[in-house]
């Protein structure tokens, strides 16, 4: 195995589509993505991306062009999810908070934590999402 291979197996991109300081409570309204390469619990770079005036198709798209790996959303439609998972990205969806909180709280593993779940996505009782994780 590469070097390369190597690094690409263990290095994730990561998409967080925020509105003002917050992840976006629905993933077709945000106003742009925080996009973090990380590893393990380390971040090694990040950048965004503007999707304003895009429609949730430009949106899907965008993940597309930037190599996401993993969407950690809030609300999301079933047909934006079926065309992201399609695109063999994985999705943490119904998740809420301050942008930097929930990313911090996925790089430490605790993003299932009821801090994090947007109110009525049927988190309770242990119930999860049957998407991408």
């Amino acid at each position: 195995m590469t070097e390369q291979s190597s690094q690409s197996e263990t290095a994730c991109r990561v998409a967080l589509p925020v509105w003002k300081d917050r992840l976006s409570p629905v993933f077709e309204s945000c106003s742009r993505y925080l996009l973090v390469d990380c590893r393990h619990q380390e971040i090694l770079g990040r950048s965004g991306r503007d999707c304003i005036g895009l429609d949730q198709f430009g949106r899907v798209l965008v993940l597309f062009e930037e190599q996401a790996n993993l969407l950690i959303c809030g609300a999301i439609t079933h047909v934006t999810l079926n065309i992201i998972q399609a695109q063999g990205i994985l999705i943490k969806p119904f998740i809420t908070g301050k942008t930097e909180s929930v990313l911090q709280a996925y790089l430490q593993g605790q993003l299932d934590s009821p801090r994090y779940w947007l109110p009525g996505c049927g988190r309770r009782r242990g119930r999860r999402f049957r998407g991408g994780w």
